[in-house]
């Protein structure tokens, strides 16, 4: 129970997170990759005694549960569709490229200054499970995320679960 089991801290950011929980001034956290393989490479006395991806599992049968989402403002989507569908499948091919070569994207991260060691992303990329969907897809799947959310604390994604205005036809 939080607050009498265990203390959450939100606070910190995942690089400092994957460093605090290295070196031991924090016990346990929970991280996604690549920021787990980050802490693993620092120290590899760590364990990985919980698997997300088996708890989601386990609790709504679905595979895997959205990690990040594209969002637009309604103006933006209906004003200049042929941008946003350029923009879409940029991301789309942006995840098959990262899913397919990890080594040059890991190269990339590293070149672009986004915090990591290409080694790191490297190792991570395989492990990450990225996928893209579109929102009208995996609909059941956001909304098995966001109904945990609500769920716990309802403010965080305004008391309510989306109509479908929200997801992009």
């Amino acid at each position: 129970m939080p607050g009498k089991d265990y203390t959450p801290i939100y606070n910190l950011s995942y690089p400092e997170i994957a460093a605090a929980l290295a070196s031991g001034k924090i016990q346990y956290a929970v991280l996604p990759e690549p920021f787990a393989m980050q802490a693993f490479l620092l120290n590899r006395d760590l364990l990985s005694p919980i698997s997300l991806d088996s708890l989601w599992q386990k609790q709504t049968g679905m595979q895997s549960y959205p990690m990040s989402i594209f969002v637009v403002s309604k103006k933006l989507a209906d004003g200049n569709r042929q941008l946003l569908d350029k923009i879409l499948d940029s991301l789309e091919a942006s995840v098959k490229k990262t899913v397919s070569d990890p080594k040059a994207t890991a190269q990339l991260v590293e070149k672009l200054d986004l915090g990591l060691k290409a080694s790191v992303a490297e190792t991570a990329i395989p492990k990450s499970n990225y996928v893209y969907e579109d929102a009208v897809s995996d609909r059941k799947s956001i909304e098995a995320l966001l109904s945990l959310f609500l769920s716990f604390e309802p403010a965080s994604i305004g008391g309510k679960l989306p109509d479908q205005g929200f997801y992009l036809n």
